[in-house]
């Protein structure tokens, strides 16, 4: 009844309750794991797969698109066997902090603190790789400090260049401004004129023969390409946004 295809699941108690759901790259493979002798699953999923009564799917385009829609039906219908299995994997995102001088950062955990969260995304490598091009690109606070008292000693950051002088009164907030707005393009998906310029860099390494560095632009790039093809970056606000994906939906029952 499930099809050959990357999608969602969603399985129904005798009530109509959403207990479970889950993300596949392929739906029969996955919900067949399901359906087997009881001895071959673990206590828990004895117990869960004992209350499905019904059982419905959304077929996607991508995996990636499955995980966005899993995870957008997760924390909608917070199912009860999704907590206590607890079996689901947590998936990175990139929040930038909704402060006056933020920080950019890799995060498991979205909160709701007018924060921008870009993800989730599945390729963890590729997400630390583009965090740090960011890094090696502009100079963003690293502390968790908002406010600073007059006289503070700066940290190391501030010293090899990584830092602005936020804790210093250095910081220049529409400088810094402009470049988190930048940053947001770049997780946004525009990015060609960065993918532009890392390329310019990697020929101009090349020919210096400074291969590392070249090597280095090339992953940069390589990620750029991975996040934009296959992840959708989604905003979250006070409100959670709305994620578009062609879908479609059947009922197994």
């Amino acid at each position: 009844l499930f099809p050959h295809s990357p999608g969602v699941y969603r399985y129904y108690d005798a009530e109509g309750n959403v207990i479970y759901v889950g993300k596949a790259k392929d739906l029969h493979k996955r919900v067949a794991q399901y359906f087997v002798p009881e001895e071959r699953l673990t206590r828990k999923t004895a117990v869960m797969v004992s209350k499905i009564a019904d059982a419905e799917y959304t077929v996607v385009e991508s995996e990636a698109d499955a995980l966005l829609l899993e995870n957008n039906l997760i924390k909608q219908f917070k199912p009860r066997y999704n907590i206590l299995l607890k079996d689901s994997k947590t998936y990175p995102w990139i929040c930038v902090s909704a402060v006056d001088f933020p920080k950019v950062f890799l995060t498991r955990k979205v909160v709701k603190d007018g924060s921008r969260y870009f993800g989730p995304y599945t390729d963890a490598g590729a997400v630390r790789r583009i965090l740090g091009m960011i890094d090696e690109m502009y100079q963003f606070k690293k502390c968790r400090q908002q406010e600073f008292r007059k006289g503070v000693r700066p940290c190391l950051n501030y010293f090899i260049g990584k830092c602005p002088g936020v804790c210093t009164g250095e910081a220049d907030k529409t400088a810094y401004r402009d470049n988190i707005d930048e940053v947001i393009e770049i997780l946004s998906g525009r990015d060609s004129a960065v993918t532009a310029k890392l390329k310019a860099e990697m020929e101009k390494a090349s020919e210096e023969l400074r291969y590392e560095d070249a090597a280095r632009f090339r992953d940069y790039i390589r990620s750029l390409k991975s996040l934009g093809e296959t992840q959708r970056a989604t905003m979250i606000r006070e409100r959670d946004a709305d994620v578009l994906i062609p879908v479609i939906t059947r009922k197994t029952g």
